[in-house]
């Protein structure tokens, strides 16, 4: 990788300044990893996780060794064998392992909608993650605009419903994806505010999304099953999988098995 001199020097001034590293062009300055990189690559990426598996692995090592660095560069080898990436900071309150739906919480705010284009940002979040794809598609489907004078796009209708047969474990699930695609579609800004706060499991009144076929509150009892269906509604985009990446994990060893 090539670097411009704004690029080096942005590079050099994060690392002097804080110590952590830039999220991007860290291969321009990676060295002693490649050949574990490489490992979870053919081994993982390429392999067990594509054809469906599922792995834990915990990255050990003292402050300043380099965990996060690891972690930045896993990310990019991920993107560049199509998986969506969520990478997450833990801390005892806003994230501890020991709550399932501030688990939750924090991969869906910090879910990533990346595009291979180094001049395009990327975007956080589960709805910029919703748009940016369903635009994407619409794109590749030769639909400029969703809504004609005559409604929606059939193109666009027809890849909609398609979101309803998809396999995923909470139909409430793929029910709040269909019909946040179809506000965005429709530029329906309440209809939108209200199914996000549902996807980010706020606490929404069943009452008030039960037209969406929503049937369910995102809470402590069933946030790993939306944790999984979010990652079945992943593969079902056509993505290879979910990575979820969690940063300064020895910081949750001195926590407390129960919960506070």
């Amino acid at each position: 990788m090539t670097l411009t001199q704004q690029q080096a020097q942005h590079i050099v001034r994060k690392l002097g300044e804080s110590g952590i590293p830039p999220t991007r062009g860290l291969e321009a300055y990676t060295v002693g990893i490649d050949s574990l990189l490489g490992t979870l690559e053919s081994e993982y990426l390429r392999g067990y996780l594509r054809d469906g598996g599922s792995s834990f692995k915990l990255v050990v090592g003292k402050y300043g060794s380099g965990k996060s660095h690891f972690l930045y560069r896993l990310r990019d080898v991920a993107w560049d064998n199509g998986y969506v990436v969520s990478r997450t900071e833990l801390s005892p309150r806003e994230c501890p392992y020991d709550n399932q739906l501030k688990v939750y919480q924090a991969v869906i705010n910090n879910l990533i909608f990346h595009d291979q284009d180094q001049n395009v940002e990327d975007t956080q979040g589960i709805e910029a993650f919703l748009e940016n794809h369903f635009f994407n598609t619409l794109r590749t489907l030769g639909v400029e605009k969703p809504m004609t004078t005559l409604g929606l796009d059939l193109r666009a209708k027809l890849w909609l419903d398609s979101i309803l047969r998809y396999k995923v474990e909470s139909p409430s699930y793929r029910h709040a994806v269909y019909f946040y695609l179809q506000a965005v579609a429709e530029e329906n800004e309440p209809k939108k505010r209200l199914i996000s706060a549902w996807l980010r499991g706020e606490a929404i009144a069943l009452k008030d999304v039960r037209e969406f076929s929503i049937t369910e509150k995102i809470d402590r009892s069933v946030a790993f099953k939306m944790l999984r269906s979010l990652s079945q509604l992943i593969h079902e985009l056509g993505y290879a999988g979910l990575v979820l990446l969690f940063d300064e994990g020895d910081r949750m060893i001195s926590i407390s098995s129960v919960a506070h």
